[in-house]
C-alpha cells in the first residue's frame, strides 16, 4: 500500500468527534511507519493505542473531553466505542531532540496491550478531543501480503490561537523466531508550523524485548533509551526552512556491539540521510515513502534468545503555547508527530557530536 493510498484511507475515516475546517486555521502533526516486517514474524502480540488532548484558553476543555474507538470491519462496517478508559500510569513521550529533553503527556486514554483486532478488521483507531485539539492513533493491520502501518496524529483547529496540546502514540508488536531476518522500514512524515508559539515533532521507533519490556515501555517518561532504534524530527516555530527542523537518529549501541542489528551506516549517516530526504513546500516539510535503512540490514535473533517480541511504533504531538505571528490567510498548518528522548545514551550522543552537555 503506497503512502498516498494510506493517507487517503486515513482521511476517509469520518472524524466523529471533531470536524476540521480549513476555512479558519488548522495545525496537525502526523506520521506513520509500516509494519511489513511482520511478514518475517510469527504473528501474535498485542497493540497499544494512546491519545491525549487539552485546551487551556477561550473555552477550556479536557483533558480528554471526548474520546472514542473507531473500528472498520469487512463484516460489520464501522462501529464506535465512546468514553475510552484512562490508561493508568501510561505516558506519551515526545522528544525535542535527544540532547534537548522531551515533552510528556498524561493522562492518556486508549488501550495498552490490547488484543489485535480480528481478521475482518481493516482499520482501527482512537481519538481524544478537547476543544480544538485532537490526538489520534491508528492501526492498519498487516494482512498476508498487504503491508499495514501504525500512525499518530495531533490536530489543532483553533481559529483564535488558543493554547493547548494534543498527542498520540501507537505500537504494533508481534513475535519473531530465531534466525537472521532481512530488515527494512518505511516512514512518511509531514510537518508544518506557521506560528512562533507552536511546536511539534515525530518519533519513530522499534522495540525489541531483549532491550525493553514491551508491557511497561509506556509507563516510563523517557523510554526511548531502551528502543532498538529511534528517529526524532522536531521543530519550534515556523518551519519556513529545512534548517528549522531538528533531526536526530540513534541505533541502540548494545545491539550494534552484539551484532544483533547491523545497519552499514553510522547513526550520523542515517540522520543525514533523513535530513537530506526532507522536502519543503512553503512551510510544509515532508518525507514520503522513505526507507530508513540501507539494503542488507539484518536483525539477528539468536537461538538462545528464543522467540522475541518485536514492535514498530510512532508518537506525535503538537502544542500551541500562546498568540504569536499571524499566518498568511488560507494557510493550512500541519505539524508533525513527536518522539521521546534516549535517556540512557544522551552522554554518548553528546560525545558523538562533540558537545560538552545538554543544549537548552
Amino acid at each position: 500500500m503506497t503512502a498516498l493510498n494510506k493517507s487517503r484511507l486515513l482521511l476517509a475515516l469520518p472524524l466523529v468527534l471533531l470536524s476540521l475546517s480549513t476555512s479558519a486555521r488548522a495545525g496537525s502533526v502526523s506520521g506513520d511507519i509500516d509494519t511489513g516486517f511482520q511478514n518475517a514474524g510469527l504473528g501474535g502480540g498485542t497493540v497499544t493505542y494512546l491519545a491525549h488532548s487539552q485546551q487551556f484558553t477561550t473555552l477550556a476543555s479536557g483533558p480528554n473531553d471526548r474520546t472514542n474507538l473507531s473500528t472498520v470491519s469487512n463484516l460489520n462496517g464501522q462501529t464506535f466505542q465512546f468514553n475510552l478508559p484512562v490508561v493508568q500510569g501510561a505516558t506519551i513521550s515526545v522528544s525535542k531532540g535527544f540532547l534537548r529533553g522531551s515533552k510528556t503527556y498524561s493522562p492518556v486514554v486508549g488501550f495498552k496491550d490490547r488484543a489485535k483486532p480480528p481478521a475482518d478488521v481493516t482499520i482501527q483507531d482512537i481519538a481524544s478531543v478537547s476543544g480544538s485539539f485532537q490526538g489520534r492513533a491508528t492501526l492498519v493491520p498487516t494482512r498476508g501480503n498487504t503491508t499495514g502501518h501504525v500512525s499518530a496524529r495531533g490536530t489543532n483547529t483553533s481559529p483564535n490561537q488558543d493554547t493547548g496540546k494534543a498527542a498520540a502514540s501507537a505500537v504494533d508488536p508481534f513475535e519473531v523466531a530465531p534466525g537472521v531476518h532481512s530488515y527494512g522500514q518505511t516512514i512518511n512524515l509531514s510537518l508544518q508550523l506557521d506560528f512562533a508559539s507552536e511546536s511539534g515533532g515525530v518519533t519513530y521507533f522499534a522495540l525489541d524485548s531483549r532491550f525493553t519490556d514491551l508491557d511497561t515501555f509506556f509507563d516510563q517518561e523517557d523510554p526511548f533509551g531502551e528502543a532498538l532504534w529511534a528517529l526524532s524530527v522536531f521543530a519550534n516555530g515556523p518551519t519556513d526552512s529545512l534548517s528549522s527542523v531538528d533531526v536526530d537518529f540513534m541505533v541502540n549501541p548494545m545491539a550494534r556491539s552484539l551484532g544483533l542489528f547491523n545497519p552499514s551506516l553510522s547513526d550520523m549517516q542515517l540522520e543525514d540521510a533523513v535530513r537530506d530526504a526532507l522536502s519543503l513546500n512553503g512551510n510544509l516539510v515532508s518525507l514520503t515513502d522513505f526507507s530508513l535503512f540501507p539494503g542488507g540490514t539484518m536483525l539477528t535473533v539468536r537461538s538462545e534468545d528464543g522467540n522475541i517480541q518485536f514492535g514498530m511504533g510512532v508518537s506525535a504531538s503538537i502544542e500551541a503555547a500562546g498568540a504569536a505571528a499571524v499566518p498568511e490567510q488560507g494557510t493550512l498548518a500541519l505539524v508533525l508527530v513527536g518522539l521521546g528522548p534516549l535517556a540512557r545514551v544522551c552522554g554518548w550522543h553528546r560525545r558523538r557530536h562533540g558537545l560538552p552537555g545538554r543544549r537548552p
